[in-house]
Parts: structure tokens; C-alpha cells; sequence
């Protein structure tokens, strides 16, 4: 881990071709690092801090590198609780790099991955559990994922873990209270250990539920594509997909098991499966692959009916009415390139549809209406799986599970009637595997691992 008597640099904006380049500066030395690269038109008066200053930036060997926007933020008002500098150039892969040069021959240190955060963290700014946030909001693929990430850069997992981890740790120290003081201290009676075993449980139950939500919306919407046979599904996921990984022929029966991708665009991740087509019939291992379909509807976030225009309405989709009422279901009417015989009115009357999309998915250019329609909905799919989420990575949620088996442990010794003492060591693990989420315990190599993780200059 790096000294806080240190000044460190980076470049906090990504490599490459850009307007604006930002090299960031956090430690003691930032505001004389500052002043010696960046010159002000009027050099008089001191840097007033969280203020904004233009001025020229020169190199070391006194070389004019940039136009440049400058800002110090004094301690304690900064990202890190050190004094910040941060000098704002064009962006490029030379003048940055120049800017960084500048900055280390006078006196800076070239940060390590994560170094600002965990110097926020170690400052007491954030916890660990916030700092890892921040890491996640970074790596966010989806609006729902960064929501997420926000709310815990915020801390929505912290402060729910410090509070249960406060209950357990004023219940240890009653227990060992007892044990040093014996007669002194009253004692508490196995009803009381279990009542609080009962509402320490079920706090850790519940947050467990909201992790595993949290997880859920990390790997991306549900969404099924579900049809008769021969109506465009396959086709449909290949042209969403922008390449053909699905086989599409037109006899029946072809796709037989679910098939699933991952996609993003427009802000959101989905889950894309394409399923076996409905039919009435079929040979045994196609009625499989329907069976399978039929299930996958009670499990999917978003429904995607893709029909055929040019044939009546299908028989075998009468389920899907009842399953349109539960989730967002967008109908793509295909091939309206042929006479209709089944029109958008019907389609509404028979499903509850989000929207129906008009179209014949032979056409590229049709991926335009048919992605904004699926957009559209999956902010409706996803603006209430959020709600009673929290966004957990491996090693919280392998935490918040340790802590439970902890105390799943000491309720199993509580009605086997072992000594208090013996419970007492369960306790304190539970309190350990707490406080490894918000940091109160966690060694010098697991912070290494986690801010290892992250960008340099964040």
C-alpha cells in the first residue's frame, strides 16, 4: 500500500485520441507540484481552492507544453482527503504523458492502480464496501447495473452491514462482559440470545435476498423470443446480434433447444434466448424443446412474440396472454412485405403488448425500430428490479455468506445447549465476516488484490 507522505500522479482520463486529458495529483506536495508546471496569467495571490484557473504548461526543462485549465482542492475537501491538484490538457497519447514527465521530476510518484481510492479509504472518506463501489460503477454495462453501483457508492450495502455488524458486536461485548465480570453483569437467558440470534438472522437474511437481487440485475435482462415456428425468431436473433448463430431454414422444428447470448445497447444488458417454435404436434424431441419454451415464459424478465402477418392468428399461444400481463412483451408483426392476415388491432386484443412493431426482419435497416422498441420496455422491465437490490461483488457476497453460516452455527449450538463461551467464538466470526465487507477487517494483501482491480488515476 503507498504512504500518504507521498505525492502521487496519473493520467485519470483513458489512453488515446480525446478533447480533454486529465492529470490528477494527491498528496502533500500537489499544490508546489501545481504551481511550478502551471503558469497564470496573473501569477499574484495564492491558488484559491475548488476554483478553476487557465493557465500555460511547461515541462521541466521549461518547454511550453499546453493551453491548460487548472483546479487545486485542499484537504480535507477532496476526493481523497489529501490536497488534490488535477490540470486539465488536450487530450492525446503525447501531451498527457508530457504533463505526467513534468509533474514526477518535481518530486510527484506515478500512482499504482486504485491508489486514489484506497487513499480515500484509508483516509476514512469511504469505506470498503463504497470503494468497491466505485470500481463497479466504472465497469457498469448496463443503466441498471450503474443505478446500482451508485446507490452503494453511496452506501446502501454499508450501512446496512454496519448496522447489523453493530448489534453483534454490542452483543459480544454483553457476553464478554459476563464472562470476565461472572455475578456482576446480569446474564442474559437463553430466550434473549435466541431473540437476538432471531433478528440478527433475519437482518442477515434479508440482506442476502437483496444481494442475490443485485446479482440478478448484474447479468442482464431475461428476455425470450417466442413464436410459431418459421415467424422470424431465428432470424430476429441474428440480425440483433449482428452475425448468424442461429440456423434459420424454413421447415419446422429447427431450433429445438434455448439458445442464449448476452447483448447491450442503448444503456441496458440483456439475456436474448431464442426458444423452440409453438406448434400444435411435433416429433417427441420437439415437443422437448416447446416444453422447455413454455417453462422459460414464467422465468423471463421480458417477453419478444415474434409472428408471422401473412397467417392467421397461431394455435398454441393462448398461455401467452396471461404471461403478457406479467412482463413487458414487445410483438414483432414479420414479414409485412405479404398480404395481412393478421393485423396489429388483433394482436392487441389477444395480448397485452407493450408495443408491436410492424416489419420484415429481411431488412437490416429494420434492427432500427425493433432495438428501440426492446429499449423502450426494458426500462420498463428494469425500473422496478432495482428496487430491494443491492449490488454485491464475489467477495461481499462470499462475506455476507460466511456470516451467515456463522450464525446458522450458533443457533445449532444454542439448542444443543453449549456453553456460552463455546457460542461466543461463532459470534465473533460472524462480526470478522462483516467487517470484511466494510473494511474493519481485511488485511494488506486483500486490499492490494481489490485496488489492484482498478484504473489508474481512480
Amino acid at each position: 500500500m503507498g504512504s500518504g507522505d507521498e505525492t502521487i500522479v496519473a493520467v485519470a482520463t483513458p489512453p488515446g485520441e480525446g478533447g480533454v486529458a486529465i492529470v490528477r495529483l494527491s498528496g502533500p506536495r500537489s499544490e508546489a507540484i501545481l504551481t511550478q508546471v502551471v503558469r497564470r496569467p496573473r501569477p499574484e495571490g495564492i491558488w484559491e481552492s475548488h476554483r478553476l484557473y487557465a493557465g500555460q504548461a511547461f515541462s521541466a526543462t521549461d518547454h511550453f507544453l499546453d493551453e491548460v485549465l487548472a483546479v487545486l482542492m485542499r484537504a480535507p475537501r477532496s476526493y481523497t482527503r489529501e490536497d488534490v491538484a488535477e490540470i486539465h490538457c488536450h487530450g492525446g497519447l503525447v501531451v498527457p504523458g508530457l504533463l505526467l514527465d513534468s509533474c514526477v521530476s518535481r518530486g510527484a510518484r506515478l500512482a499504482r492502480p486504485g491508489e486514489f481510492t484506497l487513499r480515500a479509504f484509508l483516509s476514512g472518506r469511504i469505506d470498503l464496501g463504497q470503494a468497491e463501489s466505485v470500481l463497479a460503477l466504472i465497469q457498469a454495462g448496463s443503466t441498471g447495473e450503474a443505478r446500482l453501483a451508485a446507490e452503494g457508492l453511496r452506501g446502501a450495502l454499508s450501512r446496512r452491514v454496519a448496522a447489523l455488524r453493530q448489534d453483534l458486536l454490542e452483543w459480544m461485548a454483553f457476553w464478554e462482559a459476563e464472562f470476565d465480570f461472572g455475578d456482576e453483569v446480569p446474564g442474559l437467558s437463553v430466550q434473549q440470545v435466541a431473540d437476538r440470534l432471531k433478528k440478527a438472522r433475519e437482518a442477515l437474511q434479508g440482506l442476502l435476498a437483496e444481494a442475490l437481487e443485485g446479482r440478478n440485475c448484474g447479468e442482464g435482462l431475461l428476455t425470450l423470443l417466442v413464436g410459431p415456428p418459421n415467424a422470424g425468431k431465428s432470424t430476429l436473433w441474428n440480425l440483433l446480434l449482428g452475425e448468424e448463430r442461429a440456423l434459420v431454414t424454413p421447415y419446422p422444428g429447427t431450433t429445438r433447444d434455448l439458445l442464449e447470448q448476452p447483448l447491450r445497447f442503448g444503456g441496458h444488458y440483456f439475456r436474448l434466448v431464442d426458444s423452440a417454435g409453438l406448434r400444435p404436434g411435433g416429433g417427441p424431441v420437439e415437443r422437448m424443446g416447446m416444453d422447455r419454451c413454455r417453462q422459460a415464459v414464467h422465468q423471463a424478465e421480458m417477453l419478444v412474440v415474434v409472428l408471422d402477418s401473412s397467417l392467421p392468428w397461431p394455435e398454441g399461444l393462448e398461455f401467452l396472454s396471461e404471461a403478457s400481463r406479467e412482463v413487458p412483451t414487445v410483438v414483432i408483426l414479420n414479414k409485412r412485405d405479404l398480404p395481412e392476415r393478421l393485423g396489429i388491432r388483433e394482436v392487441e386484443e389477444r395480448l397485452d403488448c407493450f408495443s408491436v412493431v410492424p416489419t420484415c426482419l429481411l431488412r437490416p435497416e429494420e434492427a432500427v425500430p425493433v432495438r428501440a422498441a426492446l429499449q423502450d420496455a426494458a426500462k420498463r422491465a428494469g425500473a422496478g428490479r432495482a428496487a430491494g437490490a443491492l449490488s454485491v461483488n464475489r467477495r461481499q457476497w462470499q462475506a455476507l455468506a460466511r456470516a451467515q453460516e456463522h450464525l446458522e452455527t450458533l443457533e445449532s449450538g444454542l439448542q444443543d445447549g453449549m456453553p456460552w463461551d463455546c457460542l461466543a467464538v461463532d459470534l465473533r466470526m460472524a462480526v470478522s465476516a462483516l467487517g470484511e465487507i466494510t473494511g474493519e477487517n481485511v488485511t494488506d494483501e486483500v486490499l492490494e488484490r481489490i485496488f489492484s482491480s482498478f484504473c489508474l488515476g481512480k
